[in-house]
């Protein structure tokens, strides 16, 4: 041991301070390899999470803009005239654009299965809230439309339920303010 400490030190003093220099030179390089690549794995995990939350928003953004079209779709219904085709049409409408809300909240879902359920368990509420109020009011929607159609309730009970105190429409509302809370922590997160 001291065999190697005896040899460094017969060394002539430029010759040590090379080997010196050698030593730290190799240790600094080591330092920054390590660095560079840690450096590389966090960027790399800011993209997925980038590449996530944009399309977690994407989602939300789908989710919102087909909850409004098929609430604005099923006005178009209840005031067309008794014309069957454009009752169809407005009908037609209503489903393509409550199977893109269903797409988008599902395609929102797999975003999250690919993260431990604790670290997205307030996410996870949040769009199983989402989910639950669109379900209620597309419930409601369709049982005042069976009822409109067999003679139940007239257009104006109709059109009167989804407008500002009647029963759908808080529903509506009540879908608005998940989809609201959803956009909030995502931007927030």
């Amino acid at each position: 041991r001291f065999l190697m400490f005896k040899w460094f030190g017969n060394l002539k003093i430029g010759v040590r301070i090379i080997i010196v220099f050698f030593i730290i030179t190799v240790i600094s390089c080591i330092i920054g390899v390590v660095g560079i690549f840690n450096l590389k794995n966090v960027q790399d995990s800011y993209a997925v999470e980038y590449t996530s939350s944009t399309k977690a928003l994407e989602h939300v953004e789908g989710i919102s803009s087909h909850f409004q079209q098929s609430r604005v779709n099923i006005f178009g219904y209840a005031l067309s005239p008794d014309s069957e085709e454009e009752k169809a049409y407005y009908i037609e409408r209503i489903a393509q654009h409550e199977s893109d809300v269903d797409k988008h909240i599902s395609s929102y879902f797999k975003i999250l299965d690919a993260y431990d359920a604790n670290e997205v368990e307030a996410e996870l509420m949040l769009i199983n809230n989402v989910k639950t109020t669109i379900t209620e009011f597309k419930t409601m929607k369709k049982q005042l439309m069976d009822k409109l159609e067999t003679g139940s309730i007239s257009k104006e009970e109709f059109v009167t339920s989804f407008s500002k105190g009647g029963k759908a429409h808080d529903l509506a509302s009540n879908g608005d303010s998940a989809i609201e809370e959803l956009i909030e922590y995502n931007l927030t997160y």
